[in-house]
Protein backbone atom coordinates (compact mmCIF):
# COMPACT_ATOMS: atom_id res chain seq x y z
CA UNK A 1 0.00 0.00 0.00
CA UNK A 2 1.31 3.33 -1.07
CA UNK A 3 1.34 5.93 1.39
CA UNK A 4 1.09 9.65 0.22
CA UNK A 5 1.97 12.13 2.60
CA UNK A 6 1.47 16.27 1.97
CA UNK A 7 1.58 19.60 4.25
CA UNK A 8 -1.74 21.26 3.00
CA UNK A 9 -3.49 23.94 4.03
CA UNK A 10 -5.59 23.84 6.68
CA UNK A 11 -9.31 23.68 5.08
CA UNK A 12 -8.16 20.92 2.41
CA UNK A 13 -9.02 17.61 4.48
CA UNK A 14 -12.13 19.27 4.58
CA UNK A 15 -13.06 20.27 1.26
CA UNK A 16 -12.30 16.69 -0.05
CA UNK A 17 -14.50 15.32 2.45
CA UNK A 18 -17.53 17.55 1.16
CA UNK A 19 -16.70 16.60 -2.01
CA UNK A 20 -16.83 12.83 -0.85
CA UNK A 21 -13.16 11.89 -1.02
CA UNK A 22 -11.85 10.18 1.58
CA UNK A 23 -8.29 10.99 3.43
CA UNK A 24 -6.80 10.93 6.57
CA UNK A 25 -5.30 14.05 8.03
CA UNK A 26 -3.33 14.77 10.95
CA UNK A 27 -1.76 17.52 13.01
CA UNK A 28 2.45 16.76 13.74
CA UNK A 29 5.03 18.89 16.00
CA UNK A 30 6.58 22.26 14.36
CA UNK A 31 9.89 20.35 13.51
CA UNK A 32 8.53 17.25 11.25
CA UNK A 33 6.11 20.05 9.63
CA UNK A 34 8.85 21.62 8.69
CA UNK A 35 10.61 18.99 7.26
CA UNK A 36 7.98 18.36 4.95
CA UNK A 37 7.62 22.06 4.07
CA UNK A 38 11.00 22.09 2.64
CA UNK A 39 9.52 19.11 0.77
CA UNK A 40 7.00 20.95 -0.38
CA UNK A 41 8.94 24.25 -1.37
CA UNK A 42 10.71 21.72 -4.17
CA UNK A 43 7.04 20.83 -5.02
CA UNK A 44 5.94 24.42 -5.41
CA UNK A 45 9.01 25.55 -7.34
CA UNK A 46 8.64 22.99 -9.64
CA UNK A 47 4.60 23.62 -10.51
CA UNK A 48 5.57 27.12 -11.08
CA UNK A 49 8.03 26.45 -13.76
CA UNK A 50 5.91 23.79 -15.56
CA UNK A 51 2.63 26.13 -15.15
CA UNK A 52 4.25 29.69 -14.63
CA UNK A 53 1.20 30.32 -13.08
CA UNK A 54 0.86 33.23 -11.06
CA UNK A 55 -1.20 30.71 -8.24
CA UNK A 56 1.34 28.62 -7.74
CA UNK A 57 3.70 31.99 -6.83
CA UNK A 58 1.06 32.53 -3.97
CA UNK A 59 1.57 28.69 -2.92
CA UNK A 60 5.41 29.10 -3.42
CA UNK A 61 5.01 32.46 -0.90
CA UNK A 62 2.90 30.85 1.36
CA UNK A 63 5.47 27.82 2.16
CA UNK A 64 8.82 29.97 2.46
CA UNK A 65 6.88 32.32 5.00
CA UNK A 66 5.85 29.54 6.88
CA UNK A 67 9.11 27.68 6.69
CA UNK A 68 10.28 31.35 8.36
CA UNK A 69 7.78 31.13 11.19
CA UNK A 70 9.03 27.79 11.78
CA UNK A 71 12.38 28.45 11.77
CA UNK A 72 11.49 31.83 13.89
CA UNK A 73 11.38 34.00 11.57
CA UNK A 74 8.37 36.46 11.24
CA UNK A 75 7.26 37.76 8.48
CA UNK A 76 8.50 41.62 9.67
CA UNK A 77 11.91 40.08 9.89
CA UNK A 78 11.69 38.09 6.45
CA UNK A 79 11.16 41.92 5.17
CA UNK A 80 13.22 43.50 7.53
CA UNK A 81 16.00 40.95 6.36
CA UNK A 82 15.17 41.59 2.31
CA UNK A 83 15.84 45.11 2.67
CA UNK A 84 18.84 44.71 4.17
CA UNK A 85 19.80 42.33 2.00
CA UNK A 86 18.75 44.47 -0.93
CA UNK A 87 20.10 47.47 0.57
CA UNK A 88 23.86 45.64 0.40
CA UNK A 89 23.56 44.08 -2.79
CA UNK A 90 20.82 45.13 -4.41
CA UNK A 91 17.46 42.76 -5.99
CA UNK A 92 16.64 41.05 -8.96
CA UNK A 93 14.70 44.56 -10.73
CA UNK A 94 17.60 45.14 -13.24
CA UNK A 95 17.31 42.10 -14.71
CA UNK A 96 21.01 41.57 -14.52
CA UNK A 97 22.72 38.23 -15.75
CA UNK A 98 26.68 37.58 -15.14
CA UNK A 99 28.82 35.17 -16.71
CA UNK A 100 32.03 34.32 -18.08
CA UNK A 101 33.21 34.74 -21.74
CA UNK A 102 31.12 32.27 -24.30
CA UNK A 103 32.49 28.86 -24.16
CA UNK A 104 34.98 29.50 -21.48
CA UNK A 105 34.15 27.58 -17.84
CA UNK A 106 34.04 29.57 -14.33
CA UNK A 107 37.38 29.46 -12.92
CA UNK A 108 37.57 28.71 -9.13
CA UNK A 109 38.12 32.09 -8.12
CA UNK A 110 34.94 33.42 -9.86
CA UNK A 111 33.08 30.56 -8.20
CA UNK A 112 34.39 31.27 -4.86
CA UNK A 113 33.27 34.87 -5.56
CA UNK A 114 29.81 34.07 -6.04
CA UNK A 115 29.91 31.90 -2.76
CA UNK A 116 31.33 34.92 -0.77
CA UNK A 117 28.34 37.14 -2.13
CA UNK A 118 25.74 34.15 -0.67
CA UNK A 119 27.53 35.14 3.13
CA UNK A 120 27.74 38.96 2.81
CA UNK A 121 25.06 39.10 5.22
CA UNK A 122 24.82 38.18 8.57
CA UNK A 123 21.76 38.21 9.98
CA UNK A 124 20.82 38.29 13.66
Amino acid sequence: MTIFETPVRNKVPEILRSMGEECVSRSVEDEAYLYYLEYRLIEEVEHYLESKDQEDLVDLMEVVERVALLKGITADKLKTMRAEKTSEIGDFSGNVVISTEEGVEPNESFVAALERMKTMIEYD
